[in-house]
């Protein structure tokens, strides 16, 4: 064969149009299980991150209304809580699931100037505590205070001390009816600073203990945490909306963003030394040691 037919050959070889052998022939520079882009259809799927938080969103917040009316339910047909039906209040607040216990003019839940709760207020804080084990949630406690002063005002043992011991015996009474100690993650008193009737400051309605079934948002402010959601990832979301989850060791996508399916993953992140030790270097034949 003359050297213008070998060369003719190569020139016409039907191999690989991307190979680095311009004459054909397996591409050594592909890794693994590549393919070319024209050799199967790409299937691409979306994951909205923004619509798993809203669901997640919206399922605590069912959680909290269910809740609410269970507490509904128990005033009506439990009878230690039906006769105080008009001193227990319920609302769904931005921080989660209020349930606020108020003096009345003839029922006061303490004595004048104490913070030991009344015979019937302890029955209330029992049926309380027994309900508020049905959610996982953690709870806030509040003490407030009508604007009756002590004789020595602000110098000495205050509305502050009073409100925040009135709101500690709530919590031992709230255990004691058979809530969780460990779901109590605030103690507070608030004195007579928010009252429920500004008009009057001092309206009976003002002395109460307010109690907050906390939603996660409240919580993580409370423990200074950053305002971050639940949902960070796809099998985060996939989670939330009931979807299958990821396999392990795929990319998940950015709000909005598609994947092709199929398609190789992302190089994982090189591994963290382990917290509050020293980063190791393995040695090709020998243990790891610290470097210098």
């Amino acid at each position: 064969m003359s050297r213008s037919s070998i060369s003719s050959s190569f020139a016409a070889g039907s191999g690989d149009a991307s190979s680095i052998l311009k004459g054909g022939g397996e591409d050594l520079s592909r890794s693994a299980g590549q393919v070319q882009r024209s050799d199967q259809p790409v299937k691409r799927q979306t994951i909205n991150l923004q619509a798993a938080r809203a669901e997640l969103k919206r399922q605590e917040t069912e959680k909290l209304k269910g809740l609410k009316k269970r507490f509904e339910d128990a005033v009506q047909q439990d009878k230690k809580f039906a006769q105080f039906k008009n001193q227990i209040r319920l609302e769904i607040t931005a921080e989660g699931l209020q349930v606020t216990v108020v003096d009345e003019q003839n029922r006061p839940m303490f004595d004048q100037g104490r913070a030991a709760l009344k015979d019937y207020t302890v029955d209330i804080m029992h049926s309380i505590g027994g309900l508020l084990n049905d959610v996982d949630n953690f709870i806030s406690l509040a003490g407030h205070t009508d604007a009756a002063q002590y004789a020595l005002g602000e110098r000495g043992y205050s509305n502050w001390e009073l409100s925040t011991d009135r709101a500690n015996a709530s919590r031992r009474e709230l255990v004691a009816g058979g809530m969780k100690d460990s779901k109590v993650l605030r103690v507070v008193g608030l004195s007579s600073s928010l009252p429920l009737d500004s008009a009057n400051p001092m309206n009976p309605m003002n002395r109460r203990i307010s109690l907050v079934v906390l939603n996660e948002k409240t919580e993580r402010a409370i423990r200074g945490l950053p305002d971050e959601e639940q949902v960070q990832s796809e099998a985060d979301a996939a989670k939330a909306l009931g979807l299958p989850e990821t396999p392990a060791g795929e990319a998940s996508p950015a709000d909005g963003a598609t994947r092709p399916q199929g398609a190789p993953p992302a190089p994982a992140a090189p591994a963290s030394p382990p917290a509050g030790g020293t980063e190791q270097l393995a040695l090709p034949n020998g243990p790891p040691r610290n470097p210098a």
